[in-house]
């Protein structure tokens, strides 16, 4: 539970809509805001190829706060940090006000500092867990996302072609021992990929919903698979915010 509150922080943070949480106040040993922000910027600045000269870079916010380490446990303090430019970019860096180390870090989907997913349809958000893919053609991103979106279906039974019209996916990728991918996972320093998809379904006739114009019913499917191999580490799915069995698959996965 602690790796999924986390991971709805980051998301907050990357809109510039980071709730109101107990901040500390920076002490001794920690890294100063605009260490911390230098930092973040380096970081993008050279994992993703782009100039600060030709592209001004600032940080829009900053917080000082817990945050979960790479055990999925520990809660030490951090830095949050949300860069944006004129790019455009609009990213987020969460930096450990102890040792400085980009501990986790993501970016807008719409606005990519990367091209890894830009064949994705619906591709909300991007996320990367202390690990860039190897490359493009190593990840093969658009092979993976259209096994998540069968597995979708099976678990489902939505049609494909309705996943395909109505669903925005956010993808992280990264190492299993850090933060972003549900909490069963036992295998530590393993690469892994994870799709959240939601989907905006027209419900069927039932008592629920009887009074309610064109009801719809909203899905979410998370599923993380490990990289090379492909087997799938964890996976849930819930209707309307409450969980759904997941069907028996007769073919191993």
């Amino acid at each position: 539970m602690r790796k999924i509150v986390c991971l709805f922080l980051v998301l907050f943070c990357m809109l510039g809509t980071l709730p109101a949480i107990a901040q500390e106040q920076p002490g001794e040993g920690d890294i100063s805001r605009e260490a911390a922000a230098e930092r973040a910027l380096s970081f993008f600045e050279e994992t993703f190829g782009f100039s600060r000269l030709e592209w001004p870079t600032e940080a829009k916010e900053a917080r000082f706060a817990p945050g979960l380490m790479q055990d999925g446990q520990t809660m030490e303090n951090c830095w949050f940090i949300v860069l944006k430019n004129e790019m455009p970019m609009n990213a987020l860096a969460q930096v450990h006000s102890k040792t400085g180390e980009i501990v986790c870090w993501g970016c807008d989907g719409e606005k990519n500092l990367t091209d890894l997913y830009a064949a994705i349809p619906g591709l909300a958000h991007q996320h990367f867990y202390h690990a860039l893919p190897e490359s493009g053609e190593w990840l093969n991103p658009k092979a993976l996302y259209d096994r998540a979106c069968a597995d979708f279906s099976y678990h489902s039974d939505i049609s494909m072609s309705v996943l395909a019209s109505d669903c925005t996916v956010d993808i992280s990728y990264g190492n299993t021992d850090y933060i972003g991918f549900l909490p069963e996972v036992e295998r530590e320093n393993e690469r892994a990929i994870q799709f959240f998809f939601v989907a905006q379904v027209p419900a069927p006739a039932r008592e629920d919903n009887l009074e309610i114009s064109d009801p719809v019913d909203r899905w979410t499917y998370t599923v993380a698979y490990s990289l090379p191999d492909g087997e799938i580490l964890s996976q849930e799915l819930t209707m309307n915010y409450a969980p759904q069995p997941l069907r028996s698959n007769p073919l191993k996965q």
